[in-house]
């Protein structure tokens, strides 16, 4: 193992899990987002979409893009704004379903 860096401190590069990058946490955000819209299956989870919980996610998707602007590399911008449209047009699909039953 190699030691820590000065004062006891690990560097991320030696903290962060191999492969954890800005697509990873796009793709992650996107996932979970996916299962509160229930567009993923998982039989765990209540039957009724969780827009709330869902637009937050987008919300915070949003934070990163605004707060990543100009920082990116082109790959990882074409990503998170192909996320942020697929995310938001399943949102406002489900949001527009009719309600079963009356």
């Amino acid at each position: 193992m190699s030691e820590s860096s000065e004062g006891g401190r690990s560097s991320a590069s030696e903290t962060s899990p191999p492969g954890v990058d800005f697509t990873t946490l796009v793709l992650s955000l996107r996932q979970s987002t996916l299962l509160m819209l229930r567009l993923v299956e998982d039989e765990d989870a209540p039957v009724e979409p969780d827009l709330p919980g869902a637009r937050l996610q987008i919300d915070l998707l949003e934070v990163l893009e605004r707060k990543t602007r100009g920082n990116l590399d082109a790959d990882e911008e074409k990503l998170l704004t192909a996320v942020l449209y697929e995310l938001r047009m399943a949102w406002v699909e489900i949001r527009n379903r009719p309600q079963d039953g009356g």
